[in-house]
């Protein structure tokens, strides 16, 4: 299954690409694969390894981190499936269209795939074509992630200029608050109503502290949350 996922996003990719201006088609872009891990964690891992380096050999790979879910926004708690996150960032979407070609029918994407099932798988670019970032230096051992995936055709009557005013709105309210170190908002380069929102705290005890404070009741926060996450996790550092 998880196969035909990624030969549908190259297929997808490659058409973006060859529509697209130059300089958006060669940005850095970053892949993003959620996954559930029902079955025995150690063959995952080592399914992964293997899978991870040949990745890393393809040209135009920059960077990856692997990440962990230890709460799931969705129920509150720990997931109840164990759910990891990759992350690879490209020079380009062509950078990435080649290694999916060159992997997604390798042995190792084949044992790979088959440990996990796919929660989101995407592409992403920052929402504000100017900003930069570096995968490498994102989110230190110690830190943790906190991701929010949004689908906005999923929202009755979404209006988009309301939907930017409280996000931008609720983003600065959040980062005047101790702990938080930054804040990354993306889009997909395959779907423009897939949005992404990633939070960089200094510690788990850092984002318990925030999400248990006033920052929780407040105006901007509720008027934000009116488009709760489709998914929603926060992770710790694996590599």
């Amino acid at each position: 299954m998880y196969r035909s996922i990624v030969i549908a996003v190259v297929v997808a990719v490659s058409g973006c690409a060859t529509s697209s201006k130059q300089g958006a088609a060669s940005a850095p872009v970053l892949e993003l694969a959620v996954r559930q891990v029902p079955g025995a964690g150690a063959e995952f891992a080592s399914a992964r390894d293997a899978f991870v380096g040949r990745l890393r050999a393809q040209p135009g790979v920059v960077a990856d981190h692997e990440l962990q879910a230890i709460f799931d926004l969705g129920v509150m708690g720990p997931p109840a499936t164990p759910v990891f996150t990759g992350m690879t960032q490209y020079e380009s979407l062509d950078a990435f269209k080649a290694a999916g070609a060159a992997l997604g029918t390798a042995p190792e994407a084949r044992a790979f795939f088959a440990t996990f099932k796919p929660v989101v798988f995407t592409v992403l670019r920052p929402l504000d074509s100017a900003t930069s970032v570096d995968l490498a230096k994102m989110v230190k051992p110690g830190q943790v992630l906190e991701l929010a995936v949004r689908d906005l055709s999923k929202y009755d009557t979404f209006d988009a200029a309301a939907y930017a005013r409280a996000r931008d709105a609720f983003l600065a309210l959040l980062a005047r608050q101790p702990g938080v170190v930054a804040e990354y908002q993306w889009v997909s380069a395959l779907d423009p109503n897939l949005v992404v929102g990633m939070t960089v705290y200094e510690s788990a005890e850092a984002f318990q502290r925030v999400a248990a404070g006033p920052v929780m009741g407040a105006p901007e926060t509720k008027a934000f949350f009116a488009w709760p996450p489709t998914h929603g996790f926060v992770h710790s550092v694996v590599r």
